[in-house]
């Protein structure tokens, strides 16, 4: 076998010609240098348009297959978002934040699928998490209103069950107005107001569990907005529908109404006892 040096040596005695062919035909014999290569190439080009659908095909191929790992065997397979988290990083700096942000969408969606199939220790949701931070940096100096931001973040919060969006916190980081707070507010109690009554028993706990997390953030909205007269009639209208006695008992002690705290601690021992 040639040493690396006389390889490099033999390399630079050859032509532009040369080289192109050679690496063409390694290329055809290996699958994945000529993927590599092809993104490469593609990723060169200084068009938008290109770039977009080049990451938009790598968010797919990403995404295609779950991840999995055998400790018994020693096997397993972790999808590869390096590719994905490069192409949007390079959109990013080129100054198309909007199309790193409706990519993110895509990513998310199809990537969250994903994690739900994988049977690993977490390398899928990783490697997910890691290229998505990109999408949160885009969200920072994107073209969207801030209330629009705002939404846009609080939606993926709600969605994630594998933890994905704790690069987020930059952006909660960020001062946001009051009256921004507050149109947020009002769109998730439309949202809110728009969900169909909770089944019972066996799908009942996860019904529960999504109103209640969108629940707790409009609490969180309201309280940023200085609405904070709003929050208690909302803990009251939800407890008896979620059980979520809890959060309103908590809500009455901090605001010092101890005698009505008590009442809701009884009755809230009430209706769930028996379960």
């Amino acid at each position: 076998a040639r040493k690396p040096d006389d390889l490099r040596k033999w390399l630079k005695g050859k032509s532009v010609d040369e080289l192109a062919a050679l690496i063409s035909e390694i290329a055809g014999r290996q699958p994945e240098i000529r993927e590599e290569l092809t993104y490469k190439a593609r990723m060169a080009t200084g068009s938008a348009s290109a770039l977009v659908k080049t990451v938009s095909k790598e968010i797919d191929r990403a995404t295609s297959k779950p991840g999995w790992q055998d400790h018994w065997s020693d096997e397993g397979f972790t999808p590869d978002y390096s590719r994905v988290r490069s192409g949007l990083s390079k959109l990013l700096d080129a100054g198309h934040s909007d199309e790193v942000i409706r990519l993110g969408e895509k990513l998310f969606r199809q990537g969250m699928e994903q994690v739900r199939q994988s049977e690993d220790e977490g390398e899928t949701a990783c490697g997910l998490a890691n290229a998505l931070e990109v999408v949160f940096k885009a969200l920072e100096v994107c073209s969207l209103p801030d209330v629009d931001k705002l939404e846009y973040a609080v939606n993926l919060q709600l969605e994630d069950d594998y933890d994905l969006t704790s690069g987020l916190q930059d952006f909660w980081d960020k001062e946001f107005s009051k009256a921004d707070w507050s149109v947020l507010a009002d769109r998730l109690l439309d949202r809110l107001d728009k969900i169909k009554e909770l089944g019972t028993d066996a799908d009942s706990f996860h019904s529960n569990y999504r109103r209640n997390a969108l629940t707790n953030t409009i609490i969180h909205a309201l309280s940023m907005a200085g609405r904070d007269d709003e929050i208690i009639p909302l803990c009251i209208r939800e407890a008896d529908r979620t059980f979520s006695y809890e959060r309103l008992v908590n809500q009455l002690y901090r605001a010092g109404r101890i005698g009505e705290a008590e009442e809701w601690i009884r009755k809230g021992i009430s209706a769930t006892e028996k379960k």
